[in-house]
């Protein structure tokens, strides 16, 4: 038997899945990006110089170190960000956003936007009725 606690988190699941399928759809279809990295630039955007630590990006997006490894590694090739060394820690590195990614995060941040209001009127019906049904 399946107990409440581990439906809710199915549900929560199966909810996360449809918004990002949604917005996964629309930002690949009209600004090559992944909603991941859209989430990235997001961050490095509202950051203090367009960058943050790579730890701190880890933490903000709760992900491994390896996990942020594969999302940078293919943005920095497109040159939408760049790794930088830390002065005076060696061992640490900034993850910055480039003007290609700074251009492509200001063209999609409304687009975004907007999904995420038609998520809102339209979608948070079907969510909640995904969350309650058992």
């Amino acid at each position: 038997m399946i107990s409440d606690d581990l439906k809710f988190c199915l549900k929560l699941d199966y909810a996360h899945t449809h918004m990002v399928r949604r917005l996964e759809d629309e930002l690949a279809a009209y600004h090559g990006l992944s909603f991941r990295n859209f989430v990235v630039l997001l961050h490095l955007c509202s950051a203090e110089g367009d960058r943050l630590q790579r730890d701190e990006l880890a933490r903000r997006l709760a992900l491994t170190q390896t996990e942020l490894a594969r999302i940078v590694i293919p943005m920095e090739k497109l040159g939408l960000i760049s790794r930088e060394a830390v002065p005076d820690n060696s061992e640490a590195r900034y993850v910055k956003a480039l003007s290609g990614g700074k251009y492509l995060f200001s063209r999609a941040v409304g687009w975004v936007d907007r999904i995420a209001q038609e998520l809102g009127e339209i979608d948070q019906d079907i969510l909640r009725f995904i969350l309650k049904y058992d």
